[in-house]
């Protein structure tokens, strides 16, 4: 299964750290910039085929839990993951991990991208799931993170 992993850059931004400590092939670190972050991942997807694309960002908040977001939103429009999140679910309560299901992706880049990738992916057999972090200071195991992702198939 081929996997890309995007976070956004940020000396402390806890998806930038994330995807930092992956042992995975595949990673993108995406610019705090609507469009440029979007552009990023258009080139991405267009040289490279994705069986899974995570795609993380940071949600203010969160206290060692992430949230696993379901929706994004453009104007009045809704796109809805097509990617099984009751199965991570499931599969992260076996890490014990916290989680908890959200249909707030947010007001901007986290967003903003995600809404930009479900609708570039439309009719493909690429799967997406926009993960939210807790701020750096607000996550006690981001070990834990580092190895279910690194195992994820």
């Amino acid at each position: 299964m081929k996997i890309l992993f995007a976070g956004f850059e940020g000396k402390n931004n806890t998806s930038k750290l994330l995807v930092d400590k992956l042992n995975v092939v595949d990673k993108l670190y995406l610019k705090n910039h609507k469009v440029i972050s979007c552009r990023q991942l258009f080139t991405k997807l267009e040289n490279c085929n994705f069986d899974l694309i995570f795609l993380f960002g940071q949600k203010p908040l969160l206290k060692n839990k992430i949230s696993i977001e379901l929706v994004a939103k453009s104007d009045t429009k809704k796109l809805l993951t097509n990617f099984d999140y009751k199965q991570l679910g499931e599969r992260l309560a076996d890490a014990d991990i916290q989680y908890y299901y959200s249909e707030n992706a947010g007001t901007s880049y986290c967003n903003n991208v995600y809404y930009f990738v479900l609708n570039y992916i439309k009719g493909k057999n690429t799967k997406i799931i926009f993960v939210h972090l807790p701020f750096k200071e607000n996550l006690n195991n981001i070990d834990k993170l580092i190895e279910f992702f690194n195992k994820y198939e």
